[in-house]
């Protein structure tokens, strides 16, 4: 991982919501699926993502994804 986003902010209701839109990516009978929508405000508070590459200057850890984007 090179960034971590803090998103305990973003209303996870949302998200849970578009999940289940999508049954055929992931089952009900999931693990993820099972925590529930308060295991999803414990444990998903932070997303994380991996730079694959760049076009524009960057640090790593990443603080800023779109950093020197214009």
């Amino acid at each position: 991982m090179t960034t971590w986003v803090d998103v305990s902010g973003a209303p996870i209701e949302a998200k849970w919501k578009a999940i289940h839109e999508h049954v055929t990516q992931i089952s009900d009978e999931s693990p993820f699926m099972l925590l529930g929508l308060d295991g999803w405000r414990d444990g998903w508070a932070s997303e994380a993502y991996i730079l694959r590459e760049s076009r524009v200057e960057t640090a790593l850890p990443e603080s800023d994804l779109f950093a020197g984007i214009a």
